[in-house]
C-alpha cells in the first residue's frame, strides 16, 4: 500500500485521517499553513506547508480542507506538481460499480452510492450520505451527514 500526506488539520483532516487508516495506508504527516496548530490526532508529524514542496514517488496527497473554493485551488496547485490525489471510499460504505467518483473525492461510513452517478472532483461525501441513481453531483460539492439526493437536486 502507499503511503499518504493530509493537507489540513481541522475536523475533515480526522476524517481522512480514519478512512485512510480503514484502508490500510500510512500518514506520514499533515501538512499545515502553521506549526503552531495542534495535530488532528496523537502521535503524528506535522509539516509546514512552506517546507513541503517536493514530490515524492509512489506517495499520495489528500486535501482535507473544508472550504470548496480553497479546496479547489489547492488541488490544482498540487495536481500542477505532480502529486497523486486519490479518491478515499470509506470500506464501510457500498458505490455502485458503474458510478464515477472523481478524484480528490472523500466518501465517508455508511454512504450509498447508486448505479449511474457522477461524483465531481474534491466532493466531500460526508457520512451516511445516500445518493439514489443518475445525480450528477458538480465538482467540490460537500453532502451533508445523513442525507438523501435525488437526481431532481442537481439538476441545472
Amino acid at each position: 500500500m502507499r503511503d499518504i500526506y493530509i493537507l489540513g488539520a481541522g475536523p475533515y483532516a480526522k476524517k481522512i485521517y480514519a478512512c485512510a487508516i480503514s484502508l490500510g495506508l500510512t500518514v506520514r504527516a499533515f501538512i499545515v499553513e502553521s506549526s503552531q496548530v495542534c495535530p488532528p490526532v496523537p502521535d503524528c508529524m506535522l509539516v509546514e506547508e512552506n517546507e513541503f514542496n517536493l514530490k515524492e514517488p509512489e506517495c499520495f496527497l489528500f486535501i482535507a480542507v473544508g472550504e470548496a473554493k480553497k479546496r479547489e485551488y489547492l488541488m490544482n496547485v498540487y495536481r500542477s506538481k505532480e502529486w497523486i490525489i486519490p479518491t478515499l471510499i470509506h470500506p464501510n460504505s457500498i458505490v455502485s460499480n458503474n458510478a464515477d467518483i472523481n478524484e480528490g473525492t472523500f466518501v465517508g461510513p455508511g454512504c450509498i452510492i447508486e448505479s449511474d452517478c457522477v461524483v465531481g472532483r474534491g466532493c466531500i461525501i460526508d457520512i451516511g450520505v445516500l445518493i439514489d441513481h443518475d445525480c450528477n453531483v458538480p465538482p467540490f460539492s460537500h453532502l451533508k451527514s445523513a442525507s438523501l439526493y435525488s437526481h431532481k437536486d442537481f439538476a441545472q
